[in-house]
C-alpha cells in the first residue's frame, strides 16, 4: 500500500485533511472515524491518523474530490468545540500506531499533592509536573572491554563500519568503530584535535582577518529570525509561548516554523519507529554538536571553510544558541536539511541512517522546546575562556603580534632606503612584485625553536552544564 501526501490543518470547530491522490474513482473511497483516530483507504492508497484530539462526523462532516487537482478535502467536527489539536504539523507523529503513540508521548512524572482533612477537591490530589532537564554530567567508572561497539542515536547501531578501512570517509576517523569503546574515541578524538590542529593558520588568521571579519560582523539567519520572534513574544518568555502553541497564530513568525513540501515528504517517509531512550541528555548534547558544525559552515559556505579563529568560533557557538532558542521545529527543519545533503551521497548516507532519520523521528515525538530552551540559557552562561581550549592560543598571538611588528619595521627600513637610493635598479622594483606567493605570513621566529608553555587539556567544557 501506498502512504499519500497529506495535509491537516485546523480551525476553532473543525478539522481538515488534504490527501493528495490521484487516478481515483470516488467510488472506491473510504475512510472511518473513531474518535482520534482517522483511516482512509482508495486501492493503491491508505492512510491512517493519531490525531491528537478527539473528532467526530456530523451533518457538517464532507468529504469532496478534487479529481483535477488530485485532492481529497475531509472536513471533521471537532468532539469539543474550541479545542486546539497540537502537532498537527508533525506528520511522522500522526502516523504512529496507537501502541507507538503511547510509547513516545512525554511521560510527565506524577507528584502526589498531600491534602488535609478539610479538603474535597480530589481532582487535585494528582498534579502534573515537567522537570527542567539535569544538565549535570554523571560519574561512572571506566568502561569494560567490550568486542562489539555500538555508536550513533542512542547507541543501538552496529555493524555499518565493518569495512571501513575499504571505503574513503573523512568524517571517521576512528581505525576500528565496530571495537571501540565510547572512552576509547573520546581520548582517540583528543589526540587527532591536537594532531590536526595548525598553529600556523590560527596564526595567520589572527593576523590576515580581512576575509573572517566580514563573517564575524554578518548577522546569521538564525539570529535575525530570533529577533523577529522576540518581536512578537515581547515581554512573555519564549518557554510559554511555545507551550501556547501562539506561533501558529502570528503570520509575521509562522513561515519560520512551517515546513516546506519538501520537508513535508521527508516527515511522511522518516521510519515509524519507537525509543527507549538510554540518556536522554546526551541527545540534547548531540544536537549541539551538530548545530555547531552546521552553523559553523552557513557563516562561512562562501569564505575558507577550514578558517581556524577564535572570534569566529564564538559567533558560531552564539549561532547554535540563538537556534536553541528557536524551538523544536526550527530544529527540525534544521535537522531535515542536514540529513537531505547526507542522503544524497554515495558514502556519507549511512550517517542519515544511524543519525539523522533518528533525530528527525525523536524532535517530532519527544523533544521539548522548554529543554531546549534551558539548554540554551545554560550554554550562554557557560564562560569559555582560551586556555580552555588546551592550546596556548593566546602566546600564538602573542607570537603573532611580534611577528608582524617585525614586518612593519623591515618595511618601514625597505621604505628608507629606497628614499636614499637615486637611481633605484629595474632588478629592485620587479622583485618584490616576482616574489609575491599566497602563503602563511612568514614568522621571524621558527614554531619549532619557540618554548612555548604546554597547556593540559581540560575535560571537555560541557560537563560544566
Amino acid at each position: 500500500m501506498i502512504t499519500p501526501k497529506f495535509q491537516v490543518t485546523q480551525d476553532d470547530d473543525y478539522i481538515y485533511i488534504s490527501i493528495f491522490i490521484t487516478h481515483v474513482k470516488a467510488s472506491n473511497i473510504e475512510f472511518d472515524v473513531d474518535g482520534n483516530e482517522f483511516r482512509f483507504f482508495a486501492n493503491p492508497y491508505y492512510l491512517r491518523l493519531k490525531l491528537t484530539g478527539q473528532v467526530i462526523e456530523t451533518e457538517d462532516s464532507t468529504a469532496k474530490l478534487d479529481i483535477s487537482e488530485g485532492k481529497l478535502l475531509v472536513k471533521l467536527s471537532k468532539l469539543i468545540k474550541g479545542q486546539f489539536f497540537p502537532d498537527l504539523d508533525l506528520l511522522s507523529l500522526l502516523l504512529a500506531t496507537r501502541s507507538e503513540t503511547n510509547d513516545i508521548a512525554p511521560k510527565k512524572p506524577l507528584i502526589i499533592e498531600e491534602l488535609d482533612d478539610n479538603s474535597s477537591d480530589i481532582k487535585d490530589n494528582i498534579v502534573e509536573s515537567e522537570q527542567d532537564t539535569d544538565w549535570e554530567i554523571p560519574q561512572s567508572l571506566e568502561e569494560d572491554i567490550i568486542i562489539t561497539a555500538t555508536y550513533g542515536f542512542n547507541r543501538q547501531y552496529n555493524g555499518w563500519f565493518t569495512h571501513v578501512d575499504q571505503t574513503a570517509n573523512e568524517i571517521n576517523c576512528i581505525q576500528s568503530p565496530e571495537t571501540t569503546s565510547n572512552s576509547q574515541r573520546t581520548s582517540k578524538q583528543h589526540e587527532l584535535e591536537d594532531i590536526d590542529f595548525n598553529e600556523d593558520y590560527y596564526i595567520s588568521n589572527f593576523i590576515d582577518d580581512d576575509e573572517i571579519e566580514p563573517l564575524i560582523e554578518s548577522q546569521s539567519k538564525f539570529e535575525s529570525d530570533l529577533n523577529s520572534l522576540l518581536e512578537v513574544v515581547g515581554s512573555s518568555d519564549l518557554s510559554s509561548f511555545f507551550k501556547k502553541n501562539q506561533y501558529t497564530s502570528n503570520s509575521n513568525i509562522r513561515h519560520l516554523f512551517e515546513f516546506t513540501e519538501k520537508e513535508k515528504e521527508y516527515l511522511i517517509r522518516l521510519p515509524k519507529k519507537t525509543y527507549i531512550i538510554d540518556d536522554k541528555k546526551s541527545l540534547y548534547l548531540g544536537i549541539v554538536d551538530i548545530l555547531f558544525a552546521y552553523a559553523y559552515n552557513n557563516r562561512v559556505f562562501e569564505g575558507e571553510n577550514n578558517v581556524e579563529n577564535w572570534d569566529l568560533s564564538e559567533k558560531v557557538y552564539n549561532d547554535v544558541i540563538n537556534i536553541l532558542k528557536l524551538g523544536k521545529r526550527y530544529l527540525l527543519k534544521i535537522f531535515l536539511e542536514i540529513k537531505d545533503m547526507f542522503d544524497h551521497h554515495d558514502i556519507y548516507y549511512v550517517y542519515s541512517k544511524v543519525i539523522f532519520d533518528d533525530y528527525c523521528v525523536w524532535i517530532q515525538s519527544s523533544a521539548k522546546d522548554t529543554s531546549l530552551i534551558s539548554l540554551s540559557e545554560k550554554l550562554q552562561a557557560l564562560s569559555i575562556s582560551k586556555d580552555d581550549i588546551g592550546w596556548p592560543l593566546e602566546q600564538y598571538e602573542d607570537l603573532a603580534l611580534e611577528s608582524s611588528s617585525d614586518e612593519s619595521d623591515d618595511e618601514s627600513a625597505i621604505d628608507s632606503e629606497n628614499i636614499i637610493s637615486e637611481i633605484p635598479s629595474i632588478q629592485n622594483q620587479i622583485s618584490p612584485i616576482i616574489n609575491l606567493e599566497p602563503s602563511v605570513p612568514e614568522i621571524s621566529k621558527s614554531i619549532d625553536s619557540l618554548v612555548i608553555n604546554p597547556i593540559k587539556k581540560k575535560s571537555p567544557l560541557i560537563q560544566e552544564l
